[in-house]
């Protein structure tokens, strides 16, 4: 990590963010063959996944995670606060069953997972204004040029913007701090935040406890949508 320098690319012309996968797989509804629906696995593109995932949320507050990795925060939080629901979004179907079987060890049943990009999904699942809470910890910086359209900014903002209740939180944390600076200015960009505290009480994430361990540095930025 420490030999990779983070390149903007703004002025590059990369263009708008893309969807991970594109936007016609997430379109798609078979899940590859012989692998059965975990249970809380939400497949956004199926109507039933996305109506059995409104019937358990209920009228439960709800907590989002973009990019919940192998989801130490997430279930780790969702232990903390039993009486809330989280869901967590990931890009690829092997960690979505790798944070539903870690919940399912913990005895958290107040887990569910969505397997998409949240730019694409989270309109389809989170009604506008019901989220009380979101967190996008220790993204991928997409290093190379040609994966710079990957990266978070006012896409994302926008998805979880809409997700979120007035007053409601969100907490970024990255230890590129070029990256976060970026994020943070693509997001206040938007209009739809105000700078707040993050709480000081988190739980690590998979790769916040490795940096931890290494002496790695990570940065925390915090808003409240207006």
């Amino acid at each position: 990590m420490a030999d990779k320098v983070f390149h903007d690319f703004q002025d590059d012309g990369i263009g708008d963010e893309s969807v991970i996968g594109g936007v016609e797989r997430h379109r798609a509804v078979d899940l590859p063959a012989g692998l059965a629906l975990p249970d809380r696995l939400v497949v956004p593109a199926r109507p039933d996944s996305i109506r059995a995932f409104a019937k358990w949320r209920g009228d439960r507050p709800l907590v989002v995670e973009v990019g919940a990795g192998k989801g130490r925060f997430l279930v780790s939080l969702a232990a903390q606060r039993p009486d809330l629901r989280f869901l967590g979004f990931e890009t690829r179907l092997g960690l979505c069953a790798h944070v539903l079987e870690r919940a399912a060890k913990a005895g958290r049943d107040n887990v569910a997972m969505a397997w998409g990009d949240a730019r694409f999904n989270l309109p389809l699942l989170v009604p506008r204004g019901t989220a009380i809470e979101a967190y996008l910890l220790f993204p991928d910086p997409w290093w190379k040029r040609r994966h710079a359209r990957r990266r978070h900014g006012a896409a994302m903002s926008r998805a979880i913007a809409d997700a979120l209740v007035p007053g409601g939180l969100l907490v970024l944390k990255s230890d590129i701090a070029e990256y976060l600076a970026a994020m943070v200015a693509a997001f206040d960009a938007t209009g739809d935040w105000n700078p707040t505290q993050a709480p000081d009480d988190l739980p690590l994430t998979d790769r916040q406890t490795r940096l931890s361990f290494q002496g790695t540095k990570s940065f925390t930025a915090a808003f409240l949508r207006r």
